[in-house]
């Protein structure tokens, strides 16, 4: 067993806080990836997303992966098909595929929250994200980013 670094999915992995590739996204949020595509096999993925006070996702979809989230600290809100739900911490929410839904942070203190995709969303969706936000990318290249990994 090996600490401190992804490994190949026949291997535990043992992560201290904070460590893992991490990832900025569009909404103003930090994912640090804990389990990704090659640890697990494509079978799952877990990331923890922080998002600070007024961060929030456009209302999007996936088409092909079920996400589900656990809210560990603050209090957000989810928009989940036609339901909004005021969520803080120890709430889990499980968005079913192809379901439309976001999240924003309603406090005034960040949120933390894990994030579990089955099949694993693809860890290359995130980096090329993060690429187009330090190159400028408009809106336009990010939605046809989102429609490349099949998420609208």
């Amino acid at each position: 067993m090996t600490e401190g670094a992804p490994l190949e999915s026949d291997q535990p992995i043992i992560l201290p806080p904070g460590v893992g590739p991490s990832h900025r996204t569009p909404y103003g949020d930090e994912l640090v990836w804990k389990a990704g595509e090659a640890a697990t096999g494509g079978r799952f993925s877990l990331h923890e997303r922080t998002a600070p006070p007024g961060s929030r996702s456009v209302p999007h979809v996936h088409h092909h992966l079920v996400e589900a989230f656990y809210v560990l600290e603050g209090s957000c809100e989810f928009v989940v098909g036609d339901e909004t739900v005021a969520a803080e911490a120890g709430t889990f929410v499980l968005v079913p595929r192809a379901v439309r839904h976001g999240w924003s942070v309603t406090g005034g203190e960040r949120v933390s929250m894990l994030v579990f995709f089955t099949p694993s969303a693809k860890l290359a969706f995130f980096e090329e994200q993060q690429a187009l936000l330090q190159s400028g990318g408009d809106a336009a290249e990010m939605r046809a980013l989102a429609e490349k990994y099949d998420w609208t």
